[in-house]
């Protein structure tokens, strides 16, 4: 940058943009506290964002303007080309920010976060339904706002679009990442970004997670069991894993089990899971003897999955969690598939057990 700081124009709105000093850089260029003004009213303070390459320009613009109506995605008020000293900047203006939330945690009840982080993972869900990922949910994009109140997702740098195919996983952060983004030709699915928002979730919820928190210490987070089974389903193995941000919107208000009725037990396919009233090797007896035959894991097969404990807790990683879990995707792929718990297995048992 030349020494003395270049008042910018926009030949889109007629703004001449004042810059105060630089908030930080990245990757693809500078972001930038500044003050717009048209003739002789001066606006308020803004940031503005300065990429040195088109493309990373071209997609914050292109989402920005996708994005302006949902509360839960930074809003952008103008994009232009101009010449700062010898380089072609490519700018865009967003909202001020007090900061991310890496470095300004938010003090929120617990009931206010989460209510800011479904308005968030709808901005996640908009991108989703347009056939979008977003790439870069970390905490460093999720920043907070000016005013204090609001839980805001930036930097849509490196989304994009599929259109009708796969977008690779050529282009993430390496520290907030699944496994899979890691493999040979991998794909960066939606249920990745999914991922990500559990990452994140789990962050703002407990001052104590550094780094990628993994399913098996879920429980250990101090946070309630609701927010514990958002974070769970979230950030599951990928073939269990919500499959995008909708899925995780449609279990916001209900994430715990849906159990069923045990029906008819004969000639069905059944799962046990759980610590329950009895050893697993009685329930597997009286299953056989109602003529139902008993399976080690979950599968397309399956019609029956008993859970011997309705715990919430299941959201925390134990292998019960895991077969729930297993349970609850071959639902999500047509399933028929029922939840019923122990109780009422042993009630349809009663007839074969007098």
């Amino acid at each position: 940058m030349p020494r003395k700081l270049p008042t910018l124009l926009s030949l889109r709105t007629g703004l001449r943009y004042k810059l105060l000093h630089r908030l930080g850089e990245g990757g693809f260029g500078e972001t930038w506290k500044a003050v717009p003004k048209k003739g002789n009213h001066v606006h308020k303070p803004v940031c503005l964002k300065m990429n040195w390459t088109s493309v990373p320009w071209h997609r914050e613009c292109y989402f920005g303007e996708i994005l302006q109506k949902c509360a839960g995605a930074i809003q952008m008020s103008d994009e232009f080309v101009a010449a700062v000293g010898r380089k072609i900047a490519y700018c865009s203006v967003f909202e001020l920010a007090r900061g991310s939330v890496s470095d300004h945690r938010p003090e929120w009840t617990t009931a206010d976060l989460l209510r800011q982080f479904r308005h968030l993972t709808e901005a996640v869900a908009e991108l989703h339904r347009m056939g979008a990922v977003h790439r870069d949910i970390t905490p460093m994009n999720a920043l907070l706002s000016l005013d204090g109140r609001r839980l805001i997702l930036a930097d849509f740098g490196i989304a994009l679009h599929g259109v009708g195919r796969p977008v690779k996983a050529d282009c993430f952060n390496v520290w907030h990442a699944p496994d899979s983004a890691f493999r040979e030709r991998a794909n960066w699915e939606p249920r990745d970004d999914v991922w990500q928002l559990g990452q994140l979730l789990a962050f703002l919820l407990d001052a104590s997670v550094e780094g990628p928190i993994e399913r098996r210490i879920v429980h250990r987070l101090n946070c309630s069991d609701h927010a514990k089974a958002l974070i769970y389903r979230s950030i599951a193995p990928r073939e269990h894993r919500l499959q995008n941000a909708d899925r995780l919107l449609e279990i916001w208000d209900s994430p715990d089990v849906s159990y069923s009725r045990a029906g008819r037990i004969s000639g069905k396919n059944i799962v046990f899971t759980g610590k329950g009233s009895f050893f697993r090797d009685k329930l597997e007896r009286l299953a056989r003897r109602a003529g139902a035959t008993p399976q080690e894991a979950v599968a397309w097969s399956t019609d029956l999955l008993v859970v011997g404990a309705t715990s919430p807790i299941w959201a925390a990683g134990s292998k019960g969690g895991r077969k729930i879990l297993a349970a609850i995707e071959q639902q999500d792929r047509g399933s028929p598939i029922r939840i019923i718990t122990e109780e009422a297995f042993l009630k349809a048992m009663i007839p074969q057990r007098c």
